[in-house]
């Protein structure tokens, strides 16, 4: 798979778009929302890699948001985003 992005149209700080795009492909989705939850479900059904920029990102959104873990997180992983990985997990129990 290619460059995937989630991309959100403003104007006057509103939202007035959201998109999501594969392969310079541009798809129209209903919210910023479900443009992030697209572009994470594509990058794992096609085995893409999280890019460097936004790891941290993608592995809080793996593992605290959708809630499973892969063999190659852990040497991904920083202090910073496990401590708010266990913040979150805590509060969303508590």
């Amino acid at each position: 798979m290619g460059p995937q992005a989630v991309v959100a149209v403003t104007e006057d700080d509103i939202i007035t778009g959201s998109y999501v795009v594969i392969n310079m492909i541009i798809y129209q989705v209903e919210s910023p929302k479900q443009a992030i939850d697209v572009v994470f479900k594509a990058m794992h059904a096609l085995d893409t890699p999280y890019h460097a920029e936004c790891k941290r990102e993608w592995l809080f959104l793996q593992m605290a948001v959708y809630g499973f873990e892969t063999d190659q997180d852990q040497t991904l992983l920083d202090v910073k985003t496990k401590l708010l990985i266990n913040e979150y997990k805590a509060f969303k129990s508590g």
